[in-house]
């Protein structure tokens, strides 16, 4: 019998980043056992061809589009509908990026596949099938802000599993702060954050910027493996880190609330939700740090079979 398809809509490289094709590459990790798990990507980076190589994910190449940085004005332009010929009857799409319009729902029903739309800010209506969030909506608010199904933080972050494996392992720690730099801003921001003191180590997305860290007595990794990347993240006391991704990975690893920042202007109502549940520290505002009685444990468990329960039941 031919399991169902889903197939992945996403793009990832340097001009936009990684994270939304980390996300979609996790879920599809969850579900490939389960599921027959494709990408349909138009400029893929190397590092993102990969990783697909390496789980056995096919890639499907769409028409080239141009890609820029979130706060870029040229990407305020949405994309339409690219996957003619490519989608078919009976096949859940998930769609993840701040670009695609709705035409990508409307063309999917209109062929006969479902859609889940992958969502990091709520300010226009869902259209599609169900909602995936990094966020930690609670029930109240995911019934607020879509009418479709939500699965959201608060039923597990969409994050590579290894994060999960020995996170309520206490190991001794060698630093005190853990951070990741992306850009020249990221790195400004804070050197002027953590002038003094204090034994640093940094991953960073590239070695342009290796030189400066090093000059400022940090300990530097360009590009670590995964489980090198965990490793300093479990060594180190305190985590200093974009309001993205790797600050929900660094939470899960660590069961520690590192201390985030904004990146992007997009970054910033997502970054907020985090701070109200207590799961991060902001050094941006707003900075209030209030807890809401959100079991942090049940949080940090891997949530595998659930996701593929939860995935199946909109199929």
């Amino acid at each position: 019998m031919t399991k169902p398809r889903v197939l992945f809509r996403v793009e990832g490289n340097d001009q936009v980043g990684h994270g939304h094709f980390m996300r979609c590459l996790t879920m599809a990790r969850y579900l490939k056992d389960a599921l027959t798990c494709e990408f349909a990507m138009s400029a893929p980076s190397d590092l993102a061809k990969q990783q697909l190589i390496e789980f056995g994910l096919k890639l499907h190449n769409t028409p080239w589009k141009e890609q820029f940085h979130p706060d870029d004005k040229r990407s305020t332009a949405d994309w339409k509908f690219d996957l003619q010929g490519l989608l078919t009857t009976d096949d859940l799409l998930i769609v993840d990026g701040y670009r695609f319009d709705d035409s990508f729902v409307h063309a999917s029903h209109q062929i006969g596949a479902k859609v889940i739309q992958v969502l990091d800010a709520f300010d226009s209506p869902v259209h599609g099938d169900g909602v995936i969030t990094q966020l930690p909506l609670n029930t109240q608010e995911a019934s607020q802000l879509s009418s479709v199904p939500v699965w959201s933080g608060l039923n597990g972050f969409m994050i590579r599993p290894e994060f999960y494996d020995g996170n309520d392992t206490e190991i001794p720690k060698e630093f005190d702060i853990f951070t990741y730099i992306t850009s020249q801003i990221n790195l400004n921001f804070i050197k002027g954050e953590f002038q003094a003191g204090g034994k640093k180590i940094c991953a960073l997305a590239s070695p342009d910027l290796a030189t400066q860290c090093q000059a400022l007595g940090w300990t530097t990794m360009v590009s670590p493996s995964l489980q090198v990347l965990i490793s300093a993240m479990r060594r180190s006391y305190t985590g200093f880190l974009p309001a993205s991704t790797i600050a929900i990975e660094y939470f899960v690893a660590t069961r520690r609330k590192p201390y985030v920042m904004a990146l992007a202007d997009n970054q910033k109502w997502g970054m907020q939700k985090f701070i109200h549940a207590g799961m991060w520290i902001g050094l941006q505002q707003p900075k209030t740090n209030r807890e809401d009685g959100t079991n942090h444990k049940t949080i940090l468990d891997n949530p595998q079979s659930q996701f593929v329960n939860w995935i199946h039941a909109r199929i």
